[in-house]
């Protein structure tokens, strides 16, 4: 999550006897510039968030930081520019909800412009999952897993269906004009990445196609040395045909050939996610829960 996402602006609803929340919003936290970013790295060790901060340290996920301080941070929040916010540091709980408030209002007009409603609000412990919850009590609890792609991934087979081809993104089939489905893959794309020739230059995926159809898609995400996340996604019309199975399973043979190690993030109660990821050999790491909403800002 390098580059920049939205705008500046949006306050919440001054309170009676409170002061508005935009003289409050030029002291409480500043926006750290892209060269600046790595100051966090240390709030974000958990296994889910390492990843994120990795890619985004090194330019291949967007993302915005802001910090408390700027010399020797105890706080910071970071945004995707759609739909994850991530609390993090240690400082007292009173203020820990006043930090997130100032914050939802910094994100808020930003997000309206884009139209984005549902987020999911990633923390480190316990204080600021209760900062969250007595900010925002609509949101809900939902369970989320990380695997990692285990010895036996990578030795895998590339299954065969004989009417789909299986086809790496490159330059050649972006620029392609007679291909269905390509904008869906590349709103997938734009949306993890600062930008689609950074994606062509330092990511790399698979699609999945019938004739001139993409039917499947694979791509990597959170690239940093040595690793990757997974986005995948089966077009409805062709779903429970073990698509996502071949695009998986060549993905991971690509990452063997990289060097790189694959993890799959999904939430829990997704069944059919964690079915193929354990078919092509996924194991277990790491359990964690975010709160999910999907409308935030009515809740002010």
């Amino acid at each position: 999550m390098g580059g920049g996402a939205g705008t500046n602006g949006g306050t919440i609803p001054k309170q009676p006897g409170e002061k508005s929340a935009r003289v409050k919003k030029r002291k409480m936290l500043r926006e750290l510039a892209y060269g600046e970013i790595e100051r966090v790295e240390q709030f974000l060790s958990l296994p889910h968030l390492s990843l994120l901060i990795r890619a985004v340290i090194r330019g291949n996920s967007p993302a915005r930081v802001w910090v408390d301080t700027e010399v020797r941070p105890r706080v910071a929040f970071l945004w995707d520019g759609r739909h994850c916010i991530y609390l993090t540091g240690d400082t007292e709980s009173a203020t820990r909800r006043e930090l997130f408030r100032w914050f939802l209002a910094e994100i808020g007009q930003a997000a309206k412009d884009a139209r984005i409603s549902g987020f999911k609000v990633y923390v480190t412990d316990p204080e600021w999952e209760r900062a969250v919850q007595e900010t925002l009590p609509a949101m809900r609890k939902r369970q989320r897993i990380l695997l990692g792609v285990g010895p036996n991934g990578r030795n895998r087979q590339t299954p065969s269906l004989d009417e789909f081809q299986v086809q790496s993104i490159d330059r050649t089939l972006v620029k392609s004009r007679d291909v269905q489905n390509l904008d869906l893959v590349l709103d997938e794309i734009r949306g993890g990445w600062p930008s689609l020739d950074r994606f062509l230059a330092h990511g790399f995926g698979i699609v999945v196609r019938r004739d001139d159809t993409i039917a499947c898609w694979c791509t990597a995400e959170y690239v940093s040395e040595g690793q990757c996340g997974i986005g995948i996604e089966t077009v409805p019309t062709f779903q429970n045909r073990g698509l996502a199975t071949l695009a998986a399973t060549a993905f991971v043979a690509e990452c063997a050939k990289r060097q790189v190690t694959a993890y799959w993030d999904s939430w829990q109660d997704n069944h059919a996610s964690l079915r193929v990821a354990e078919k092509v050999g996924f194991e277990a790491l790491y359990r964690y829960q975010v709160h999910f909403g999907s409308e935030l800002w009515s809740q002010f």
